[in-house]
């Protein structure tokens, strides 16, 4: 008995393109990460490691969806860098 797999075919809108903060987000070995900070630091509780892998990837991917809305010329209009650095003050 053989199985047959099917390809579904994926269509893509033509005006959208697939951002890269996308791909960088599904790419990331998170258990990969995490071991090799464990590795890094034996010391250092699995839980621990597991959060600062995850805020680690998650400041990367803000940090690049950031850079894509800007490209985009939608960011500004929302959000003011100055004010933002003020209040972080």
């Amino acid at each position: 008995m053989t199985k047959e797999i099917k390809l579904l075919p994926f269509y893509r809108k033509e005006d959208k393109k697939a951002y890269f903060s996308e791909y960088f987000l599904s790419s990331i070995n998170f258990n990969g990460m995490t071991e090799k900070l464990i590795k890094e630091r034996p010391g250092m509780p699995l839980r621990v490691a597991k959060a600062v892998t995850l805020a680690t990837v998650y400041a990367l991917h803000a940090d690049l969806v950031i850079e894509e809305c800007k490209k985009e010329d939608r960011f500004e209009d929302i959000i003011d860098e100055d004010v933002l650095y003020e209040e972080n003050q």
